[in-house]
């Protein structure tokens, strides 16, 4: 089964304004980032119906974005067990070595461990918030 970018672009157009609709009738406090990033979606979907090249999507693009959604998951749910460093640490070495990452191991290796920890550190140092510790 294929499916096509203006398929996919009134999907899009279809669900923002749904979530747009609904979030405009609903009563709380901060609504202005779910709605800006709604309305940006929606202009993206816009263009992604408009444009004039059509590429199919297969079975297998679906595929992996199932496993990455999957891995997110996860991460979500090991946040509060494994702590923010050790989960990221993993989710990042899981999430590149299932999209076939073709650089350095060496260098993706150092990414997945130092972006965690760099910002862990500017989000507890810095800005004062803190991240789940987990066993760490």
């Amino acid at each position: 089964m294929k499916i096509s970018d203006r398929s996919v672009g009134i999907a899009g157009i279809l669900m923002s304004a749904f979530l747009l609709s609904t979030i405009w009738t609903t009563q709380f406090e901060t609504k202005a980032f779910p709605m800006a990033g709604l309305f940006i979606l929606m202009i993206l979907s816009v263009i992604l119906a408009l444009r004039r090249e059509d590429k199919k999507y297969t079975l297998e693009n679906f595929k992996q974005v199932a496993m990455g959604i999957g891995l997110l998951l996860f991460y979500i749910a090991g946040l509060k067990v494994l702590g923010f460093i050790l989960a990221s640490i993993l989710f990042l070495f899981a999430f590149v070595s299932l999209n076939h990452y073709e650089g350095s191991k060496i260098v993706a290796a150092f990414y997945c461990v130092a972006l965690p920890i760099l910002l862990f550190a500017i989000f507890q140092l810095l800005f004062h918030i803190r991240l789940p510790q987990g066993i760490l």
